[in-house]
């Protein structure tokens, strides 16, 4: 509401305040798309106002560890579009902004693929009969791939 105000004073109280309510995790999830939406629409009404929208951006994004696809993908989109900002300083912020939410995502994904890989591997030792020695197979290929490329070196070097 106070986003939608012409006024950049009021808009930058509003996101300082929509900034400690997401710290303090008292916005709802149904609410995340209207934030990001709005942050759209206020982004062209200053510097102050840009600052805090990334600012915002980034308690959003790693407080709200649900939101994906579409609404990632427009919130992004606000860190790529401040990063074509003639000012230095709203340019250099999101681009450590965005820097910032990159690695947030991908360590999410790293998070989520071993969640996954430990709940396979403990399928196959509760399913797969023991007799056909598939666990064991599995067990044992499983640690020479972490054992072996351990011991690998670099070439290179």
């Amino acid at each position: 509401m106070g986003c939608a105000a012409k006024n950049a004073k009021i808009v930058a109280i509003s996101l300082g305040s929509l900034q400690q309510l997401i710290t303090l995790k008292a916005v709802p999830q149904s609410a995340v798309a209207l934030i990001v939406s709005t942050k759209n629409d206020v982004m062209s009404q200053g510097v102050d106002i840009q600052l805090r929208i990334l600012q915002t951006l980034v308690s959003l994004i790693t407080n709200f560890p649900s939101i994906h696809g579409e609404l990632l993908v427009e919130g992004s989109l606000v860190c790529f579009k401040l990063q074509d900002s003639r000012i230095a300083v709203v340019s250099s912020t999101a681009t450590a902004t965005l820097r910032q939410l990159v690695m947030f995502i991908f360590e999410k994904i790293v998070k989520r693929a071993t969640v996954l890989r430990s709940c396979l591997m403990r399928c196959f030792r509760t399913v797969a009969p023991k007799r056909w020695g598939f666990v064991s197979k599995m067990h044992s290929l499983s640690s020479k791939t972490s054992v072996s490329s351990q011991t690998q070196t670099n070439p290179i070097s």
